[in-house]
């Protein structure tokens, strides 16, 4: 697995005071850890006699006996193409090469979590968007990934409106952000390696902005 942040306590801050968001790992981060990385699909049944395949000229139909079924194109045995893998947790529709995840595609979850975007070798990779439901209500990632974790540019929304819009290296905040507050007061600020360095300016955001 791959860094995690952030809490969905993260996002709050008093707006009058030169200091970062805190930084104290909660529920999200519990939450993220069982996603950042694209789960597993079965390749293959766990008892090999109940796998049953149909083919056609285009299309292969894999039923794992298992509750998890696969449905779309195929090249020697293995998921090539365009596809939709089902299980009783999990739904991917979309890309694949060699029998991993790649391209385009999205993913949901039973648990109301879901992400859209590219994939690479089964990882998330380039740009997506993860949305997280919590009891506080609805968490959103926009942005860059590599190799499974937030890195480049990207923005994140906790439950109360509160965003970080910045830089991401590794999966931790890091660089240049803006950080607004469900009030609209923003500030512009650094952070390195998820820890605040310093706010650079300040302003409230009106309509029209």
């Amino acid at each position: 697995m791959g860094a995690v942040c952030c809490s969905d306590k993260d996002g709050e801050v008093d707006a009058n005071v030169a200091q970062a968001p805190r930084m104290d790992p909660g529920k999200e981060e519990a939450i993220e850890s069982k996603v950042v990385q694209a789960p597993s699909i079965g390749e293959k049944a766990k008892d090999p006699a109940k796998a049953t395949m149909a083919k056609d000229n285009k299309t292969e139909s894999i039923d794992y006996g298992d509750g998890a079924t696969y449905t779309g194109e195929s090249v020697d045995g293995k998921r090539e193409g365009f596809g939709t893998y089902k299980s009783l947790s999990e739904t991917y529709v979309g890309q694949w090469k060699a029998d991993k995840q790649h391209g385009s595609g999205k993913h949901s979850w039973s648990d109301g979590r879901s992400y859209e975007g590219q994939y690479a070798s089964g990882r998330f990779s380039g740009v997506g968007k993860m949305i997280w439901t919590t009891d506080k209500g609805i968490m959103c990632y926009e942005g860059e990934y590599e190799d499974d974790v937030k890195h480049g540019k990207g923005k994140f929304t906790w439950p109360n409106g509160n965003v970080y819009d910045g830089g991401w290296l590794q999966g931790k905040r890091h660089g240049q952000a803006s950080f607004l507050t469900s009030s609209g007061k923003q500030k512009f600020g650094l952070w390195k390696e998820d820890k605040f360095l310093q706010w650079e300016s300040e302003e409230a955001k009106t309509d029209g902005a």
